[in-house]
């Protein structure tokens, strides 16, 4: 039985990164946490995309520990991990995108961000953008 659990931890591990090779589609303009705009127009798609850029040769880079997490106006928000490939087959970035298809209502928004390496805060990032 503790072979077959080991087993399937594996097989996940494999699972999520291959599955996330394919790059999600992004909607609207990016808004960057770093230099973010002060207003943005209401009820617009918007996307935001945070990350990791991966050190050459270093596999930490594709830990499920290794992440970054988006909360707009203190609500955890849903994110799709988006690997970047070079030509070559190198790992360049781990990226998760969180897409705004319908934008956010009038009002001003707090957007939070927390990257996290190896599962250790590294960063976190605060902004307040009026939507109008």
């Amino acid at each position: 039985m503790r072979g077959f659990l080991v087993l399937t931890a594996l097989v996940a591990g494999l699972v999520v990164p291959l599955a996330a090779q394919a790059s999600p589609t992004e909607v609207g303009p990016r808004i960057a946490l770093f230099g973010a705009p002060a207003s943005f127009p209401a009820e617009t798609p918007f996307h935001v995309t945070q990350g990791f850029t991966c050190e050459l040769g270093k596999a930490a880079c594709l830990s499920g520990f290794t992440h970054f997490d988006l909360s707009v106006d203190g609500q955890p928000m849903s994110s799709a991990t988006d690997l970047v490939f070079g030509d070559d087959g190198t790992l360049l970035a781990k990226l998760d995108l969180t897409n705004f298809r319908d934008g956010l209502p009038a009002g001003t928004h707090t957007l939070s961000g927390q990257w996290y390496y190896l599962g250790a805060l590294v960063q976190t990032q605060t902004v307040v953008i009026d939507f109008a």
